[in-house]
């Protein structure tokens, strides 16, 4: 079932989920979470709700210019051609705004000392790649808004994945964090992130 309408407004979803200690929530084929609120039985997609989730948080980080990054403990280069090089300084800033830490010591290596939270070091360089490609390419989705589509880049790769295993307690942070997003129900490719089993249509299966 669609979600109403109405549980798209702060208050509404904070009412739902003031359930306090009767909440339960617990995994399904490594895929779905399941959980109550008040009107019935929440199934959420873990890695459509976490995209959701980390595209709005590096959205705003991007929007106020105050970046969430984490030091990595050992630098990482990423080689490119000079003129690759010379291009991405074109676009560094905005890079940076996002979370990376980097600085170009010669005229053919980036070096990342820092990356945007939840961030995973095999992931750097598929990520640097793509916005890389995207600003030389100028495609459509770079020209009707390049911070967004860092933030959705950076969403996508570092995104709980399905088929992971989350315990009890990374499940209800990833719920709680849902329910504070501007879009919770909507996933960055427009498809839902959750549907809902409501408690009165579950009554009526019943009778």
């Amino acid at each position: 079932t669609a979600l109403p309408e109405g549980l798209n407004s702060p208050q509404s979803l904070e009412s739902e989920l003031n359930i306090e200690e009767k909440r339960f929530a617990f995994q399904l084929d490594n895929r779905f979470i399941i959980t109550q609120i008040k009107s019935g039985i929440l199934i959420i997609d873990q890695q459509r709700a976490h995209q959701r989730i980390l595209y709005e948080q590096y959205f705003k980080s991007l929007q106020n210019k105050r970046p969430l990054s984490q030091q990595l403990v050992f630098p990482h280069e990423i080689h490119l051609s000079p003129s690759d090089i010379e291009i991405f300084k074109e676009i560094i800033d905005d890079i940076e705004t996002v979370g990376f830490d980097i600085n170009i010591p010669t005229n053919n290596c980036l070096m990342i000392h820092g990356v945007p939270f939840e961030t995973k070091t095999n992931e750097i360089d598929v990520i640097i790649d793509n916005i890389l490609d995207a600003y030389k390419n100028q495609n459509d989705t770079w020209k009707s808004d390049h911070q967004k589509f860092i933030a959705k880049s950076l969403a996508i790769s570092n995104a709980i994945k399905n088929g992971k295993t989350m315990a009890s307690e990374e499940m209800n942070q990833l719920i709680d964090s849902l329910f504070i997003c501007e879009l919770p129900f909507i996933s960055i490719y427009n498809k839902p992130t959750a549907i809902l089993l409501a408690i009165n249509k579950l009554i009526k299966q019943f009778k």
